[in-house]
């Protein structure tokens, strides 16, 4: 596929081919290959980790970036039940046990496909 078989992503019709498109790509390679494929680039990604990840680290493996180490700093996390349901509706119209679960440690896990 190349660029001119991309639909155009002003048209809100062809959303739902684009999120078919991009998710296909995305799905195509492991972490670590798109990892490799931005190392070194001016590209702002990095990875999608849970706060408990095993793996969570500040900046995935990218050799040049302006991120500092976090270790050693505690986020401010709120706690289930401290408004988390209520700012997830209002923000992004999230309900729980539709959209989401909050696990024991507090993480909120969206339930289903990423929505790109």
């Amino acid at each position: 596929m190349d660029k001119s078989d991309i639909p155009d992503r002003s048209d809100p019709t062809k959303w739902p081919e684009l999120r078919h498109i991009f998710a296909a790509k995305f799905e195509s390679k492991t972490q670590r290959e798109w990892e490799d494929v931005f190392d070194g680039t001016d590209s702002c990604v990095t990875a999608v980790k849970t706060l408990f990840d095993v793996d969570n680290r500040p900046v995935a493996r990218l050799s040049e970036s302006p991120a500092l180490a976090i270790s050693g700093i505690r986020p401010n996390i709120l706690k289930a039940g401290d408004g988390g349901s209520t700012v997830l509706q209002q923000w992004v119209g999230w309900e729980e046990n539709r959209d989401y679960v909050v696990d024991g440690h507090g993480t909120v896990m969206n339930i289903g496909q990423t929505k790109l």
